[in-house]
């Protein structure tokens, strides 16, 4: 919950409703409303059936109009909503991609991994992912998303790397810390960029020291921290190509859907233990 942690959101409280992106639907509103009934929309909402939404609040959610025909309303929790604008926004602001250059991308499975690697793809990279079962490794690699792939339970990073990096890499878009960025950064090639989105690995319990930052420094590279809602100006760029492409079956999208209002506990403890491909999200009436 990490209470008393200072962060970018606010922590759980025990007792309140916990709160995510969500797609909804107006069912009630005023005569001056800003929505209307009926009116479909994603924010931060609360994990609820119901919930009266303040209209001075009303601008922290998009209206989703019109509907697209055959797109998943949850992809607007995903490819087309924050997890694919994190992904286009960090690889293309602070990763600087050229053609040829080598991009790794740790939990590539993932909501955003997902997104990085068919990007990279696209922007004629080569592709490396990690992931967390081989299941998981299979699909990265037979759906095209990534050029090789490896499980880190199964091979650690600081043997697949070298291995699957021969090249070393130009680009690493780092969502797990620990371990893996110290494998990480003895590839690195001069002048390289490390997109910092997530460091899992240190979310829970005791952080994991870097011993070798001195690459940093001989290998002249940018580190980056990054948080998506930083760059509303690159939202109209996104929703002018990525939903295109997606269309188009260039980007190709799996969610990892739970069925159930009760199910949401579950599924939310399963985003720690690795249980779902791609998105999570969970589908109520």
């Amino acid at each position: 919950m990490n209470v008393g942690k200072a962060s970018y959101v606010a922590a759980f409280e025990l007792g309140k409703p916990m709160g995510g992106g969500c797609v909804a639907r107006v069912a009630r509103a005023g005569p001056a409303a800003a929505l209307p009934v009926g009116a479909v929309v994603v924010g931060p909402l609360q994990w609820v059936s119901f919930q009266v939404w303040p209209a001075d609040r009303v601008p922290l959610l998009q209206r989703i109009d019109p509907v697209p025909e055959g797109v998943p309303l949850s992809y607007y929790l995903g490819v087309l909503g924050m997890p694919g604008l994190t992904a286009y926004v960090g690889l293309t602001e602070i990763g600087r991609p050229k053609q040829g250059e080598t991009l790794y991308v740790s939990a590539a499975s993932g909501a955003v991994g997902l997104v990085v690697c068919q990007l990279g793809k696209l922007m004629g990279l080569r592709v490396v992912g990690s992931a967390g079962s081989a299941a998981k490794v299979e699909h990265l690699v037979s759906s095209g998303a990534v050029d090789a792939a490896f499980d880190y339970h199964q091979e650690a990073p600081a043997s697949a790397l070298p291995r699957l990096c021969p090249n070393g890499i130009d680009i690493y878009f780092e969502n797990v810390g620990g371990e893996t960025l110290e494998a990480v950064l003895p590839l690195m090639n001069n002048f390289g960029r490390i997109i910092a989105c997530g460091m899992i690995s240190g979310y829970n319990g005791e952080s994991y020291g870097i011993k070798n930052l001195f690459h940093v420094v001989s290998k002249r590279l940018t580190i980056k921290g990054f948080i998506v809602g930083d760059h509303p100006e690159r939202k109209p760029e996104f929703y002018e190509k990525v939903p295109r492409w997606v269309a188009e079956g260039k980007i190709k999208y799996v969610e990892h859907i739970v069925e159930g209002f009760e199910n949401i506990p579950s599924a939310f403890v399963g985003l720690f233990t690795g249980d779902n491909l791609g998105k999570a999200v969970v589908k109520v009436d």
